[in-house]
């Protein structure tokens, strides 16, 4: 709407005002202000929200039957290890553990310690030094030049898990062990066998990559007797408990 407005003086110039077109201006530019700043906050919120999942959220695993975890996605890691997840890191750290075969012994041990609580870990690190500084070589080197490929089999009947506090549990493993030569692996009467008894203290800790069944080993300690009490020559181990 134009509107003149006349003076009584005739020195001051006439002008024109524009009212109509400032005020829908105005409504628009509100209109446009509160819309920013809704969007703005969705914004925030949804930049929270990722946060939240990306530092807080736990992550999601996938179990199969035999028990082996692996890392699936982001979604729970409140929920207790499964039976089977119980006996897979029991056996899968045994097997690193224990079963010494001269080829792999490097990666087994690194294996075997990435299943390990601090503590097993310092305790083994010194069984280690102890036993290079009495037989003067690493227990790696020794190992190698004995030769020799060692298989678990486990008696999963006899298998025993019982659960302390709902934080810790024991895990008691039978089965026989069976060592061949690196140059007669797989001959029936090449083998030496004897049975073993294998007691675990497993603790929960948080599901992660490295850590996707959320267990460690905190305690081993293990027994091997020959069955026909025939005497065998000792393998060299710092394991021995």
């Amino acid at each position: 709407m134009f509107s003149r407005r006349k003076t009584g003086s005739p020195s001051d110039a006439p002008h024109i005002e524009v009212w109509g077109h400032l005020v829908e201006t105005n409504v628009f530019l509100r209109r446009t202000s509160i819309v920013c700043i809704a969007f703005g906050f969705c914004g925030l919120a949804l930049a929270a929200y990722g946060v939240d999942i990306a530092l807080h959220r736990p992550l999601a695993f996938h179990v199969s039957d035999e028990g082996q975890a692996s890392f699936v996605g982001r979604l729970r890691d409140a929920v207790a290890p499964t039976d089977a997840e119980v006996r897979f890191v029991a056996k899968d750290f045994v097997k690193h553990y224990m079963a010494l075969s001269s080829l792999t012994i490097e990666s087994d041990l690194s294996d075997a310690w990435n299943l390990m609580t601090e503590s097993l870990r310092a305790e083994h690190e010194r069984m280690l030094a102890d036993f290079a500084k009495e037989r003067g070589e690493d227990f790696v080197s020794n190992l190698r030049k004995q030769g020799i490929q060692t298989v678990l089999l486990f008696d999963d009947k006899r298998t025993e898990i019982l659960t302390q506090g709902g934080k810790q549990l024991t895990v008691h493993l039978h089965g026989s062990a069976r060592v061949w030569p690196l140059n007669r692996v797989g001959e029936d009467a090449a083998y030496e066998e004897r049975t073993f008894d294998a007691h675990l203290l497993l603790v929960r800790c948080a599901r992660t990559e490295l850590t996707p069944n959320g267990l460690l080993v905190a305690q081993i300690s293990r027994r091997f007797t020959v069955p026909d009490a025939k005497e065998l020559s000792p393998l060299a181990s710092p394991k021995e408990k």
